[in-house]
């Protein structure tokens, strides 16, 4: 009799638990895994500290294919959504993969798709609440023309303002006005900078295939037209080209 009445006890418990959880979505209360996040490896890649390396489901971010004054990085927003430290909850899908989803309730996977950073992908068996919830997030991406949806001729129709670059014959390698993490391998171009004083210090310690984006004239000065740092400790001249 006892062993019986623990027996519902732990039950209810559990069921209670389950029910109160942030991570439970309707009908699919006991998918979710407590876990914490790491850090960001990779676009659509979170090392956690129980489950390890997990892949995101059901997304792609593409690198050929998208217009030309397409600059978003997805490797920064995922991991502004999953800084580390961060608790989530995961749930594997068939076909490899999983949802990762924060303590709000918000979906990592459809935000991504949804903000214009990610790609809906199909699966074999594409029928589950996260396949509709990233069939949604991409027409709505569509429909809004966000992020890898957007147009380059509505693109030219913003207003951008000129800057007159300063030069001057100091050479230096200055330390770069925030911290990028691991932005230097990732960089797709000068629209991923606010500063010229950024982009410089990524410059200076990027590889190759990075500088090359940001000093596409080959001229030593990456970036010419990006406004200066407004902080007078971090300003620095533009660099002149050698003669």
């Amino acid at each position: 009799m006892r062993l019986a009445t623990r027996r519902t006890l732990s039950q209810g418990i559990t069921a209670l638990l389950a029910l109160t959880s942030p991570f439970a979505p309707p009908g699919n209360a006991a998918s979710f895994t407590k876990d914490v996040v790491v850090r960001v490896l990779d676009d659509d890649k979170v090392k956690l500290e129980a489950l390890g390396t997990v892949q995101l489901a059901g997304i792609r971010t593409p690198t050929r294919g998208v217009p030309d004054c397409y600059a978003r990085v997805p490797f920064v927003r995922a991991r502004a959504l999953l800084p580390r430290g961060a608790r989530v909850g995961v749930s594997f899908v068939e076909g490899g993969g999983a949802e990762i989803q924060l303590a709000d309730g918000t979906s990592v996977n459809a935000a991504l798709v949804r903000e214009g950073y990610a790609k809906r992908r199909l699966r074999k068996n594409d029928d589950d609440a996260l396949a509709s919830a990233l069939a949604r997030a991409e027409a709505a991406a569509k429909r809004e023309r966000a992020g890898i949806w957007t147009t380059c001729e509505a693109d030219r129709e913003v207003a951008r303002p000129t800057f007159v670059a300063t030069f001057d014959d100091v050479d230096f390698k200055p330390a770069p006005a925030k911290d990028f993490g691991d932005a230097p391998t990732v960089v797709r171009s000068c629209a991923d900078f606010s500063a010229y004083e950024d982009a410089l210090a990524i410059f200076e310690r990027g590889t190759p295939d990075v500088r090359r984006r940001l000093d596409r004239d080959g001229d030593g000065v990456p970036c010419p037209d990006l406004p200066h740092t407004t902080n007078r400790e971090l300003y620095r001249f533009k660099k002149r080209p050698p003669s």
